[in-house]
């Protein structure tokens, strides 16, 4: 069983938006934005979404729930046997 200790509140630094052309299948010929954060110096993250979704709200949603799924198991220590 993996235990992590609840991650401390973090303020997220947007480092990174890049338009990129989309690796979406089905979204050939359209751009996507690229962004990077970072939540301290040793941890900084990439997400990417529609670029005519890239509202300043929804990088804010993205990067949050980016976060929630990530901090559940960052520092968390286990057994290899």
């Amino acid at each position: 069983m993996i235990m992590a200790t609840p991650a401390p509140p973090r303020e997220a630094e947007i480092v990174s938006v890049l338009d990129i052309p989309s690796p979406d299948p089905t979204r050939l010929g359209k751009t996507d934005v690229m962004i990077t954060y970072r939540v301290d110096p040793l941890h900084s993250f990439t997400i990417r979404m529609p670029k005519e979704e890239a509202t300043p709200a929804k990088i804010k949603a993205a990067i949050q729930a980016d976060w929630n799924t990530r901090k559940e198991i960052i520092g968390a220590k286990f057994t290899l046997t």
